[in-house]
């Protein structure tokens, strides 16, 4: 089904309270360094002027979960890993940080919205095994307007670091439930595996500049 940023936004907002399992495709804009962090090499793909935009986007496609309270899920894992257990048998409590440091509200159990800048996002549960996504099915960087592909060991130098802190404290090798945000307007594609009423949004109306990639 193709629908408009803002009708999905009303999706989100009609439908919400369920948990559900979904792919979420998304075109998202790289934010990068001015210099290689190595070299100190100019980063070619910067926007001079800019102070972190790029010319590259970041196209993934993730197998993940909304709906579900992070805060209770992560309990739920701690209560099932014996390596949590104190010397008194006990499980500790895990307290979810604010979202944004206290600059976010929920909207919903789906959405939030930043409280300054007043934009919305889907908030969803992604799993993490080190440093590795393994809710992350595919991904590959692109020319924003070319689309020509960019392979990620070229731009991952000049690339603003976004490490997950969900301070789980599990042992190595334990999967870790990350929460993340994801701007509505960045989301391509919306499919959620409903086993009575399953739904596949495709958004039609990404804000880009004319020329550039569309997917």
């Amino acid at each position: 089904m193709l629908i408009s940023n803002q009708e999905l936004a009303g999706w989100l907002k009609e439908h919400s309270g369920q948990n559900r399992i979904c792919a979420i495709t998304s075109l998202t804009p790289v934010k990068v360094v001015q210099k290689h962090r190595a070299t100190k090499q100019p980063n070619p793909y910067w926007i001079p002027g800019s102070k972190d935009e790029s010319t590259v986007d970041h196209l993934q496609e993730r197998l993940t979960s909304f709906g579900a309270d992070y805060e209770r899920a992560v309990n739920r894992v701690w209560a099932n890993n014996e390596a949590m257990i104190d010397a008194d048998g006990n499980v500790p409590y895990f307290a979810a940080e604010a979202l944004w440091k206290g600059f976010g509200e929920r909207i919903n159990n789906y959405m939030a919205r930043h409280k300054i800048s007043g934009e919305e996002y889907l908030v969803y549960l992604q799993a993490i095994r080190g440093d590795k996504n393994i809710s992350l099915r595919q991904e590959i960087y692109l020319d924003r307007f070319s689309g020509a592909p960019i392979n990620k060991e070229d731009i991952s130098p000049y690339m603003k670091s976004s490490g997950h802190s969900t301070k789980q404290r599990l042992e190595e090798g334990n999967v870790e439930i990350a929460p993340r945000t994801i701007h509505l307007e960045n989301i391509i594609r919306l499919r959620s595996f409903d086993l009575i009423n399953p739904n596949d949004f495709q958004v039609i109306d990404i804000n880009r500049e004319p020329g550039q990639v569309s997917v």
